[in-house]
């Protein structure tokens, strides 16, 4: 079944990083864990729809594939294929390894049938967690909370609204993200359709091949 950017931009929401360096260097650090036995393939001229089938079947518990996908400017962006979202653990291990920025970007409120909705932005310099802001749901009660000096484009004053859900939304993220010239959250970022590129990996271990074909 073909997928539409849509679908894509929905996987995007529940969960997502962005490494400032290109996806070449980035593939071939991901390429380098152990957890991914199989070299990078070049990924190119593909729509965002073509790339999430290259993505999927989802699968848990262990990530079976890997997007790394060029965004216009410094950046690039890292996806998997686990169930619940893309692990957060590639902002800060990348970073750390390249020397660079990385961020770990959740938006997932508008996504439907998503049982835990939240929208977060996490920074780390060098592996190092320099910025945290969250306003989630995670079952029960809304919690905001924030950590280290806000990113251009963020509004504090908003902060302290009333309403816990309001503090941090998917407009707040987008200013961040605009500010830094990685909006990865709009189709264009990525490039004219037909034009997307960058690198696809895969982990073809017994264990995971029996996860996909069980849940994919």
């Amino acid at each position: 079944m073909p997928y539409s950017d849509q679908d894509f931009m929905n996987w995007v929401a529940i969960s997502h990083c962005l490494v400032r360096a290109p996806a070449i260097e980035v593939a071939s650090w991901l390429s380098a864990q152990p957890a991914t036995l199989a070299p990078a393939q070049p990924v190119g001229s593909k729509t965002l729809g073509d790339c999430l089938s290259l993505l999927l079947p989802r699968v848990a518990p262990l990530a079976s594939r890997w997007l790394v996908l060029q965004g216009i400017g410094e950046f690039s962006m890292i996806l998997d294929n686990f169930r619940l979202g893309t692990d957060a653990r590639y902002a800060p291990l990348c970073a750390s390894q390249l020397k660079c920025q990385g961020l770990r970007c959740v938006s997932s409120g508008a996504v439907r049938g998503v049982k835990y909705r939240a929208t977060m932005l996490e920074v780390f310099e060098n592996g190092v967690g320099t910025r945290t802001v969250y306003a989630a749901d995670d079952g029960g009660r809304w919690k905001f909370g924030q950590s280290g000096a806000p990113m251009t484009g963020e509004e504090p004053e908003r902060y302290s609204s009333h309403r816990t859900r309001d503090r941090f939304q998917h407009g707040d993220l987008l200013r961040v993200l605009e500010a830094l010239g990685a909006n990865s959250f709009a189709p264009a970022w990525y490039g004219a359709p037909g034009t997307v590129s960058g690198f696809l990996l895969a982990r073809h271990d017994r264990a995971v091949a029996e996860y996909a074909g069980l849940l994919g």
